[in-house]
């Protein structure tokens, strides 16, 4: 009788787990307590929280693949909604807002002045850059208010650009789970504990 080895019998554990994950998160990232959760981070982000949507997204579209449209939905329609209401809550009350926003994790001077150098430069135009800069939706969104930006030219600018980012990502996700899915079958699990281990590592050298 032949006897399998332990590295063997490890990895053959770790891909039968990986199958049942993988399966099991294919139905889970088109569910309604994941979509809901989506759309709250995506709200929250454009308001108060510091780290993007796409970080869910990306896991979420990768399972859904080809309904990867209903994830997207979902970030983008938290995304809209927080960005329109903080927009207009500045252009309420800019001092408060302003000095809300400044004290808001990972909201630093530096992010600021970029902001300000960008829209002196470029007026409303500059909002464009906004989904690539690295300076937090909320920046633009106060900032803009100080240069007399109105909500109708500012918010669905803002919303276009970044429906568009989280589109790219999305759909690379999507794609990625329909060619790799027997791969990702196989080791899902080490995958997801790699992308959670690197996420955690970014926001840690983020927060110093």
């Amino acid at each position: 009788m032949a006897v399998r080895s332990a590295p063997a019998e490890q990895a053959g554990g770790i891909r039968s787990w990986s199958q049942a994950a993988w399966s099991r998160w294919q139905r889970e990232a088109i569910s309604r307590p994941a979509l809901a959760l989506m759309v709250l981070w995506a709200v929250a982000e454009a308001t108060v929280w510091p780290v993007i949507p796409d970080l869910l997204l990306a896991p979420l579209a990768l399972g859904a693949r080809r309904k990867f449209a209903r994830p997207l939905l979902a970030c983008v329609a938290g995304s809209a909604f927080g960005g329109a209401w903080l927009y207009l809550l500045a252009w309420l009350h800019p001092d408060d807002l302003r000095a809300f926003v400044a004290h808001l994790p990972l909201v630093t001077d530096g992010q600021v002045a970029r902001a300000d150098r960008w829209l002196d430069q470029g007026g409303t135009l500059a909002l464009l850059r906004q989904p690539v800069s690295g300076v937090p939706f909320k920046v633009w969104a106060v900032e803009g208010v100080t240069r007399g930006i109105p909500p109708l030219q500012a918010v669905p600018l803002l919303i276009a650009v970044r429906t568009l980012r989280m589109a790219v990502i999305a759909g690379v996700a999507a794609l990625a789970g329909a060619r790799g899915a027997d791969r990702l079958r196989a080791w899902f699990l080490p995958c997801a504990v790699v992308y959670v281990a690197l996420g955690a590592a970014g926001l840690g050298l983020v927060l110093r």
